[in-house]
């Protein structure tokens, strides 16, 4: 039975240019050596848009989706970042470990939820 997977990557595994970059490309390499071809969710890290038509990241998975990009500082200011982050200390509501890229400002679960009901997932891969 064919079950529909989806792999969700923090950003695009190509071109290969860090250890996570790698990382990530290994990953579908081994899932593609098995058989199976993951619906891939990546998002922005300053590459400044979606990954080009035609990588050869696309013959590794059924659909190649891009989630937006993070956003770095999602403060308004240096107030705004300082109880944001005493706030995560304190345990105040910060949900996010106030050193972290910010997924949550850009909605990523969002983007996760939506992709993996489009695609029909049965199972979500998050690295």
């Amino acid at each position: 039975m064919k079950r529909e997977m989806l792999f969700v990557v923090p950003n695009a595994p190509y071109p290969l240019s860090s250890g996570g970059h790698y990382r990530d490309w290994q990953i579908l390499n081994l899932l593609a050596r098995i058989g199976l071809k993951p619906h891939l969710l990546y998002f922005g890290a300053g590459e400044g848009g979606p990954l080009a038509p035609g990588t050869p990241v696309e013959p590794l998975c059924m659909s190649v989706s891009y989630g937006g990009s993070r956003i770095e500082a999602p403060d308004r200011g240096l107030w705004e970042t300082l109880t944001r982050k005493l706030g995560y200390l304190a345990g105040l509501g910060g949900t996010t470990f106030p050193f972290s890229y910010q997924y949550d400002a850009m909605n990523a679960g969002r983007a996760i939820l939506e992709t993996a009901a489009r695609v029909q997932a049965e199972v979500v891969i998050l690295r």
